[in-house]
């Protein structure tokens, strides 16, 4: 079996960062940094697939098998994190 490739997107909120996958819907985590969002969207799938087994639901097929997670920010974001770098 291929390994899957999903991407996880990471938004800036006011005081936070935002984290979904692209490919499963009702998937999220946040943070008060990029580190913690992306470990908060870890556990939420994690989460999801042990709930799923534990009680008989389906786990989404993307879940299933060997996959991996892209982490990539939104150009806005992107921006906002970097902008004392970037406007030096």
């Amino acid at each position: 079996m291929e390994t899957r490739h999903l991407t996880a997107i990471i938004e800036t909120t006011e005081n936070n960062y935002g984290a979904y996958l692209e490919d499963v819907g009702g998937l999220g985590g946040i943070g008060k940094t990029i580190a913690e969002v992306k470990a908060s969207l870890l556990d939420a799938i994690d989460f999801l697939i042990d709930f799923s087994k534990e009680n008989g639901y389906e786990i989404p097929e993307e879940l299933q098998g060997d996959y991996v997670i892209d982490f990539r920010m939104d150009v806005k974001s992107f921006l906002s994190v970097y902008s004392g770098i970037l406007t030096k």
